[in-house]
């Protein structure tokens, strides 16, 4: 309370850099293993850009799971274990989808005439 004004901004500013660090460090560490556990019940998982966000919250994931009928309830059950874990973390789960997205269009080449 007794110090300058600038020293108080120059302070806060500090403290909000070593929360974003924080916060970055530990979205890291969640990415890693959630993104690891979800690939233990999907075919396949792509990761999309970064999701829309209230200012201030760290994106952790945003992925597309390619996922049989029969593991959707699993992956449920490892988002839901994410959240009971980390309370701070902030869950959407949509779909399904069809999953265009893990389809590879190769463009198609012209066929040649044959030659004889």
């Amino acid at each position: 309370g007794d110090r300058s004004p600038g020293m108080r901004r120059l302070l806060a500013r500090q403290r909000e850099q070593r929360e974003k660090n924080t916060a970055g460090r530990l979205a890291d560490t969640l990415h890693a293993g959630l993104r690891r556990r979800l690939l233990a019940v999907a075919e396949d998982l792509r990761d999309r850009g970064p999701a829309h966000r209230v200012p201030g919250e760290t994106d952790v994931l945003s992925a597309a799971l390619l996922v049989r009928n029969q593991d959707i309830d699993a992956v449920g059950a490892v988002l839901s274990e994410a959240q009971a874990g980390e309370p701070a973390l902030r869950i959407r789960f949509l779909g399904p989808w069809p999953p265009y997205s893990f389809a590879e269009a190769r463009p198609q080449r012209p066929t040649e005439p044959a030659v004889g």
